[in-house]
């Protein structure tokens, strides 16, 4: 979408993604985040969970992931940055993420060809549970700079 699009209290619900196993070892893999707690049950329990967790940036990346499938992310340029995130309650491998994405604010920047968007973000669990939440500022291409 271009930056025009956006709307205040726009909003879009993703499809849920189910997280894996796999997705956390080669998360972890990859950031090198191999904690216990995200390896095994066993090394969950000792840290006082009762099962294995999926690591927060996991559920983080996961949900952008969600938004970018439905076209919202398509004419992005930069992320700025996230305020207010919040891990609200875990989650394991088995459980389903699914994202609301709300258009808080969007405004022309002193970039004629970009615009600023903030989004807010609820992710939920399979129970419908808030599991994450978040600001997520961006900018954005705008569709035809020459008429801003």
């Amino acid at each position: 979408m271009y930056f025009e699009e956006f709307k205040a209290g726009r909003q879009v619900i993703t499809p849920a993604r189910t997280i894996t196993p796999q997705d956390i070892d080669s998360f972890m893999e990859l950031t090198g985040l191999d904690l216990d707690l995200f390896q095994s049950d066993a090394g969950a329990q000792r840290a006082g969970h009762v099962r294995r967790l999926a690591p927060g940036p996991l559920v983080l990346s996961l949900a952008m992931g969600l938004v970018r499938q439905t076209g919202w992310f398509d004419q992005v340029v930069a992320v700025a940055g996230f305020d207010d995130l919040r891990f609200t309650k875990t989650m394991h491998p088995g459980d389903s993420l699914r994202v609301t994405a709300q258009v808080k604010l969007a405004r022309p920047t002193r970039r004629p060809d970009q615009g600023l968007v903030v989004l807010s973000y609820i992710g939920q669990n399979q129970h419908g549970e808030a599991v994450l939440s978040c600001d997520a500022t961006y900018l954005f291409r705008l569709r035809d700079p020459q008429a801003a």
